[in-house]
């Protein structure tokens, strides 16, 4: 039977400010669904609201433009990665290509650590250097994206042909 005073104790030294979903979920995530286990469960709900993490809008201060390592090839890299607990919205995403040759597309994917699934494309036919390109709806698919530790977003620049190096980047506020 787990109880409340287990939670509490373990976030004695946290506040709304400094407490994140990683601390919460390792906290709770293997409280099982009992009636012996009310207290706990009462005491998670209390804990999730009070930090903002179950109504699912943004949490005040979390906005970020989150940048990816710098990519000289078309590897598949993970742009995002969110912390164990934690749910993140994406509004928007784009490329900012420092060189490349030739037509050079830009592909994205949610990515669960087994399967990809082609979420956007983008062609862009310039050459050279510093050109930026924001992925937009083209009726296919809308924004925004969610993203959590399981299913993040990975981004492929450029082709086999055609190389290109550069940065993704992309809007992003914490919901959970």
């Amino acid at each position: 039977m787990e109880s409340d005073s287990n939670l509490f104790e373990n976030l004695t030294t946290k506040t709304l400010n400094t407490v994140s979903a990683t601390n919460i979920d390792a906290l709770t995530r293997d409280i099982h669904l009992e009636r012996a286990n009310q207290e706990a469960l009462l005491a998670t709900v209390l804990v999730n609201d009070a930090s903002m993490r179950a109504s699912g809008t943004i949490i005040p201060g979390t906005g970020a433009i989150k940048l990816s390592e710098a990519v000289t090839d078309n590897t598949r890299t993970t742009w995002f990665r969110p912390n164990p607990g934690e749910v993140w919205v994406v509004d928007m995403a784009g490329f900012v290509w420092t060189d490349k040759t030739g037509d050079a597309g830009l592909t994205m994917y949610y990515y669960d650590g087994t399967t990809a699934l082609d979420v956007a494309y983008l062609s862009n036919t310039a050459t050279g250097s510093s050109i930026t390109a924001r992925l937009s709806d083209d009726g296919s698919w809308e924004w925004p994206f969610h993203v959590d530790e399981n299913c993040y977003i990975q981004f492929v620049a450029g082709s086999a042909s055609n190389w290109a190096s550069g940065q993704f980047q992309g809007a992003c506020w914490r919901i959970r």
